[in-house]
């Protein structure tokens, strides 16, 4: 599901989060998100919150023993590194690539949520 995304107020600070990727570079950060996610149980949902014109990119990762953020490096609403980065991620993570990408690469808002549940 896709939504503009409107309160900003309402998101966790992402250094907040059991875990913190902070790496900078797509595939940096792919590789370490793909590795930390081991840890955090079966994945039940993920969050990627977008600001686009101030390039913020958050990526919110709930499993069922820790949550995950990363923060910068994966990215949406345009065909990029970071777009396919996160991609990837969200495959390894077990959802559907075909549905995945129709959201992720979609840019009905520069200011976006979103949201993947199992």
């Amino acid at each position: 599901m896709i939504e503009e995304w409107i309160n900003f107020k309402n998101l966790k600070d992402p250094r907040d989060y059991d875990i913190k990727v902070d790496i900078g570079t797509s595939y940096e950060s792919l590789e370490v998100a793909i590795n930390c996610s081991k840890v955090l149980g079966k994945i039940k949902k993920v969050v990627h919150y977008r600001k686009k014109h101030q390039i913020e990119y958050y990526t919110i990762i709930t499993g069922e023993h820790y949550e995950m953020a990363v923060i910068g490096g994966l990215t949406s609403g345009y065909d990029g590194s970071g777009s396919n980065a996160l991609v990837k991620l969200l495959v390894e993570l077990g959802f559907d690539q075909e549905h995945v990408e129709s959201l992720i690469f979609t840019n009905p808002y520069d200011n976006a949520v979103i949201t993947f549940e199992k």
